[in-house]
């Protein structure tokens, strides 16, 4: 069976606070779902099963009669009948089960909603309205279930002259009660304060009310969910917008505009959830009332300064971007000032002050990412200043990149490069050998692999690896209008130039030219 429960417009009951034993989480309207369902599991396997096992002995007996009445009559056809009989009457009782277990799972679906006056349930069969005038006091209920792992449940409980109603329930995959019932005690919060009544709280054993509400979240701390939800759709939506799927990038523009507002509902001074909004629309009109609003919504906040920081790097006033950087970095050292002042010296190739930079954001957030944005920059001015010196600062970067993250293919590729350009050619073709066994699909190791090939005079090896490489680029080129196809545009005329190097160096010049036109084609349409 699976358990189904969606809760929507509650940003404190998600996936970031506690494991929950749900289907799905959805945010932006005012309805929660829960029913219990069939799988393709269940129908197939652990419901045939379990009724096989209790119909096996009436089953058997029905056999056994055909067996005897057959062994009297000489007629082992009457066993055929009777196990036909017995296969019918259990696939009867299969499908009468069955249907059985539907019509009582369906009757547990149920949807709620509010306005600004009342609370309305709806099941297949009924309609309840409650005004909020009825409505005595809201209660968070915390139960233990009777299972093995001692799971604990939380419902919010709304009290009238009628029944309780639960109105959200959420489940916690850890035997600790206060986790179930923290969930839900700034949804229990929002809506007593919203509807002007008391909220009450029963427990379990040590557990109590003065517990559960101090780790609640404010709303300051909701509002900052919100905004990071937000964050999660507008990535979501860059990257559709880079793939050019711009019907789905519409969807997630206006799912993380809501998260923003939502943000400002509880936290109107957000400038971040401001500039955010305004970082939505392609219209600079409204980014500039975005910035400006966010400045004057929150005068201490860097992030509108950040924000015109940024604008003017795009704008090529790199000298007014690394002051105005320097200035925010002087009043308040922070990764987001760091990092956008590298990136202005890294633009400029001024390699040294960017990983001046990037060592303070390091100091300040160790994360992988940052660590092989680091070994970038030393690896470009290792290349450029032709500073061997350099190479193993950069390697180190990436080894610890991927010390937090084994698994990622660019990590992986990248280091080998590195290792290549410090003469360890073994070790980085031996590495490159195990990434491409693990990732077959991707086109970057391909190409690295097949550029030191080429290095290495292996000529046959080289078109071998760039061959692949070029396959593997047609087939994941989206075409259409979109940054994902001019990168791979990019990476596929590349391929083909170096292809055509080594064809030069096997003498298959009409191989060659081809290639050589082809990259040109390609380059050209950049």
């Amino acid at each position: 069976m699976k358990y189904e429960h969606i809760m929507l417009d509650v940003p404190e009951v998600d996936y970031m606070e506690v494991q929950e034993s749900v289907k799905d989480w959805q945010l932006g309207k005012r309805v929660a779902v829960e029913y219990v369902g069939l799988s393709l599991w269940d129908v197939f396997t652990v419901l045939p099963v379990g009724c096989s096992l209790v119909l096996l002995l009436p089953s058997l007996v029905l056999v056994g009669v055909g067996v005897f009445a057959s062994v009297n009559a000489n007629d082992w056809s009457i066993l055929l009948r009777y196990a036909f009989y017995a296969a019918t009457i259990i696939a009867l009782i299969l499908t009468l089960l069955y249907l059985v277990f539907v019509a009582g799972s369906g009757s547990r679906w149920w949807q709620m909603d509010w306005n600004r006056e009342d609370f309305t349930w709806k099941t297949k069969t009924s309609l309840a309205r409650i005004p909020f005038s009825k409505i005595e006091k809201l209660v968070i209920r915390v139960e233990r279930e009777e299972n093995l792992a001692g799971e604990h449940y939380a419902l919010l409980d709304l009290h009238s002259d009628e029944k309780p109603r639960a109105l959200f329930r959420t489940r916690s995959r850890t035997q600790s009660a206060s986790e179930a019932a923290v969930v839900l005690a700034n949804a229990g919060r929002r809506l007593a304060e919203a509807i002007g009544v008391p909220l009450s709280f029963e427990g379990t054993g040590k557990l109590s009310a003065e517990k559960v509400f101090a780790k609640a979240r404010t709303d300051l701390q909701i509002a900052e969910k919100y905004r990071e939800l937000g964050n999660r759709v507008r990535g979501l939506m860059s990257l559709c917008e880079y793939k050019g799927l711009h019907d789905e990038a519409e969807l997630h523009r206006a799912e993380a505009s809501h998260h923003y507002m939502q943000a400002l509902k509880l936290n109107p001074a957000d400038a971040q959830a401001i500039l955010h909004l305004g970082e939505l629309s392609d219209d600079p009109t409204i980014r500039e009332t975005a910035m400006e609003a966010a400045q004057k919504a929150n005068p201490h906040s860097q992030a509108p300064l950040l924000e015109k920081a940024r604008q003017l790097f795009f704008s090529d006033q790199f000298q007014e971007a690394i002051d105005l950087y320097t200035q925010l970095l002087r009043d308040e050292p922070s990764v987001d000032a760091y990092e956008g002042r590298s990136g202005v010296y890294e633009y400029l190739e001024r390699y040294e002050d960017a990983v001046a930079d990037l060592t303070k954001v390091i100091e300040l957030d160790p994360s992988e990412f940052n660590y092989t944005h680091r070994g970038d920059v030393l690896f470009a001015w290792a290349k450029e200043a032709e500073r061997d010196d350099l190479l193993p600062k950069a390697l180190a970067d990436y080894e610890q990149a991927i010390e937090a993250s084994p698994d990622d293919e660019p990590y992986q590729t990248t280091r080998c490069q590195i290792l290549s350009k410090m003469g360890h050619t073994d070790q980085a073709l031996g590495g490159l050998d195990q990434v491409i066994h693990d990732y077959p699909n991707e086109f970057h190791p391909y190409t690295v692999r097949g550029e030191i090939h080429l290095e290495q005079h292996s000529v046959d090896a080289a078109i071998d690896d760039f061959t692949v490489a070029i396959g593997l680029l047609k087939k994941e080129n989206p075409g259409g209008d979109s940054d994902a196809k001019d990168y791979f545009d990019t990476a596929l005329a590349y391929a083909y130039k170096f292809r055509a190097e080594a064809y030069r160096l096997n003498n298959r010049n009409s191989d060659a030219d081809a290639d050589e036109r082809r990259f040109q084609e390609l380059y050209g349409q950049r």
